[in-house]
């Protein structure tokens, strides 16, 4: 699969999680929507600037670092 395929498949399997997940927070008031209002844009400017320059970047290293991310993810978890 090529490289930008692959992150874009995971970027929208992500979402679609993200998107449920979203709602049942929302429904649950756990949102600190001031928090969010803060967070958002630099988090859609990144996936923007990731999404244009993914099909620069090896295979490999697209790879490692989606791995990196996954498992500082997980660790922060349990931290």
């Amino acid at each position: 699969m090529p490289a930008p395929m692959a992150v874009g498949t995971t970027s929208a399997v992500s979402a679609v999680s993200l998107l449920v997940a979203g709602i049942a927070h929302v429904q649950g008031g756990n949102i600190d929507w001031q928090a969010m209002l803060g967070l958002v844009p630099g988090a859609l400017i990144g996936a923007a600037i990731g999404a244009k320059f993914s099909d620069r970047v090896p295979v490999n290293i697209l790879r490692i670092g989606i791995l990196v991310i996954l498992l500082a993810a997980g660790v922060m978890i349990f931290v």
